[in-house]
């Protein structure tokens, strides 16, 4: 998958989401600040 797929229209969010759960893709934060971001994301997602 590349890793702009969604971006350039080739790949929608379901199947992005149906890759992360067939592959148990469970990301990490690395920082505070990048938690802190993703929830802010979430919260409008």
């Amino acid at each position: 998958m590349q890793p702009l797929a969604m971006l350039a229209g080739k790949r929608t969010l379901e199947d992005i989401a149906e890759r992360v759960t067939k592959k148990k893709i469970e990301p990490q934060p690395v920082s505070g600040r990048q938690e802190l971001l993703e929830n802010v994301v979430n919260r409008y997602v």
